[in-house]
């Protein structure tokens, strides 16, 4: 069975702890060890960091849909051109070896994050 969440906060560090609750909650739903939901809550804070824009409008939209061992997560758009190459960065690159994950580009160079964490049997 599939389940899908949207949620959309503002950008605020100090409403990263609400995100965590949401994606363990739902990984919880894709039946992730308790590992498994730490590797996943660490890559989605660091996405959120390396994707913080402070000229843009701060607002987080994520889609997380847990279907079958898996928890998949849409972040953004984010307007941050820069993105692609702040993931690329040895902090975010080394957490982010933990999940699978794309970055798409959208209309007006807005980028978006595809995370996917399987459960590892």
């Amino acid at each position: 069975m599939t389940e899908t969440v949207v949620l959309e906060v503002p950008a605020a560090a100090s409403l990263y702890s609400v995100i965590r609750l949401v994606v363990g909650g739902m990984a919880a739903r894709a039946d992730l060890t308790i590992s498994e939901i730490d590797e996943l809550s660490m890559a989605v804070e660091e996405v959120l960091r390396a994707a913080h824009d402070p000229a843009s409008p701060a607002r987080v939209r994520l889609e997380i849909r847990a279907e079958g061992g898996r928890l998949h997560i849409l972040a953004g758009p984010f307007n941050s051109p820069d993105l692609p190459a702040r993931l690329r960065r040895p902090c975010c690159d080394l957490i982010l070896r933990v999940v699978d994950h794309d970055v798409w580009r959208g209309p007006q160079g807005a980028h978006s994050v595809h995370i996917i964490k399987a459960r590892r049997f």
